[in-house]
């Protein structure tokens, strides 16, 4: 029996390809063997290789590829429909690094907030249901 692949799948798979083709051309430009990225990345040859394949691979995969790639290019233009190498320069990247650590402590800062928020209006309702309570039992 013949699945029939959906045009949402035949686009998703045309996407993975797409990306993996793209992700093995960062490495290629940087003279890495997939071996090698593995190595650096902590994980596994067969996960690089079935990432820039388009074949599978895990967010976690993906993750640490990026994370790792991001030290040496710009992973904006990963995603851009004219894909592009843009390499960085030593100052750009600390510049990236800096201006990566800025929105990553904006953003726990955030969540704390939202945390402390959520926690006070808990307080207020269970203040509210108490008193409720109270007042049932009077």
């Amino acid at each position: 029996m013949k699945t029939r692949r959906t045009k949402k799948g035949e686009e998703e798979v045309e996407f993975l390809t797409e990306m993996g083709e793209r992700l093995r051309k960062m490495r290629k430009a940087l003279g890495e063997t997939q071996k090698v990225l593995a190595q650096k990345t902590r994980v596994s040859p067969i996960s690089i290789n079935r990432l820039e394949l388009g074949t599978g691979g895990t967010a976690y995969v993906l993750a640490k590829v990026l994370n790792y790639y991001s030290q040496f290019f710009v992973i904006d233009y990963l995603f851009a429909e004219n894909f592009a190498l843009v390499e960085m320069t030593g100052e750009s990247r600390e510049g990236v690094k800096s201006e990566i650590n800025s929105v990553i402590i904006k953003m726990m800062s955030n969540i704390v907030d939202n945390q402390k928020k959520g926690f006070l209006e808990m307080g207020e309702k269970l203040e509210e249901d108490m008193n409720r309570i109270k007042e049932f039992l009077e």
